[in-house]
């Protein structure tokens, strides 16, 4: 009982930081100071095994959490940060590192453009 507590506790943790990513999951990875396309190999603990998509078996690498980020899709549903604040809202349209975001209940005249540093799942 106590090692699954433990379990449940680390893991949730990662997921409040936006470290929930799992086997088959896009995301982006920080290599030679460029951020590469990648999908998700393999999850242990803190480490993720991850492919550069486009590139050989023979360049897949396990990276920890200052390595890896998540990308957004449109539709995706998120939370986005104002004023200190998390919103719920929704993707619209992705262009390059912005993305025009729809806060869920409120009037399409606050829909914005923010960056990843805004946003979370």
């Amino acid at each position: 009982m106590k090692k699954v507590f433990v379990f449940l506790f680390v893991f949730s943790a990662f997921q409040m930081m936006g470290f929930s990513q799992i086997k088959g999951d896009k995301v982006e990875v920080l290599w030679n100071s460029k951020w590469y396309p990648s999908t998700v190999l393999e999850v242990k603990g803190s480490t993720w095994k991850i492919h550069y998509d486009g590139y050989g078996d023979t360049f897949d690498e396990w990276v920890d959490q200052d390595r890896i980020r998540t990308t957004y899709k449109k539709g995706d549903k998120i939370q986005v940060s104002s004023s200190s604040v998390w919103y719920k809202a929704t993707i619209l349209e992705v262009s390059g590192s912005k993305y025009k975001i729809h806060y869920d209940g409120w009037a399409d005249s606050w829909d914005e453009w923010v960056t990843t540093d805004r946003m979370k799942k």
